[in-house]
């Protein structure tokens, strides 16, 4: 009887052992996490970049300071959370007018259909029609959205500036309902492209922007 007691209190003492031991590596492993988010908001506060508004229309100093983060990059990513939201969509577009004027880019290449992009490439740099049909016939319907229509107005009035000699291009890298001419298309267009590189001794082409 008394070793069966004497059982139990070594059986108690190892499971409140157990629980102990297993208590501090919970409390070790939230003081880390909170160590590690600590330092992450520590990096943030140190080098944010504020920006004193997401609309269109006002000074680019606040973007000043993406100059020096693009450096010589050719492509840069801008991205949304969501498809749809207001503030994202012109905060991408403050930054395109940003990278065009500032820096020099010149092509705009997001998630819409390759072939029927061109319609909007045209439209840009002076086709005929109205933005609202090219938008229709174009563009994904996440993207029939005024502030992508503002985006392509700036676009067009951009590139009819005489003064702007390097013109804005747009392009979709998305292959849905890609026809025969869409292929022979971009078949000519490498050819051309492949031809001008050898013709100036570049086989492997030379950085640019886009």
């Amino acid at each position: 009887m008394s070793r069966h007691k004497q059982g139990s209190r070594y059986r108690y003492l190892i499971v409140l052992l157990s629980i102990n031991l297993t208590l501090i590596g919970c409390s070790q492993a939230a003081n880390t996490r909170i160590a590690s988010a600590g330092l992450v908001t520590t990096w943030i506060q140190q080098n944010a970049i504020p920006l004193k508004t997401v609309e269109l229309g006002g000074s680019d100093a606040d973007l000043q300071p993406l100059q020096s983060l693009v450096g010589n990059a050719s492509i840069v990513g801008l991205g949304e959370e969501t498809h749809g939201t207001h503030e994202f969509f012109t905060m991408k577009a403050r930054l395109v007018e940003f990278l065009v004027s500032r820096m020099g880019f010149t092509t705009f290449i997001m998630e819409n259909n390759w072939g029927t992009s061109s319609l909007i490439d045209a439209y840009i740099n002076g086709g005929q029609g109205n933005v609202e049909d090219v938008m229709r016939m174009s563009l994904f319907f996440s993207w029939q959205t005024q502030e992508y229509r503002d985006m392509l107005e700036w676009m067009r009035a951009y590139n009819t500036d005489a003064t702007h000699t390097t013109k804005i291009h747009f392009i979709g890298m998305d292959c849905q309902g890609v026809s025969q001419g869409d292929f022979d298309e971009e078949h000519r267009c490498y050819a051309y492209h492949e031809n001008s590189l050898h013709r100036y001794g570049l086989p492997g082409g030379q950085p640019g922007r886009f």
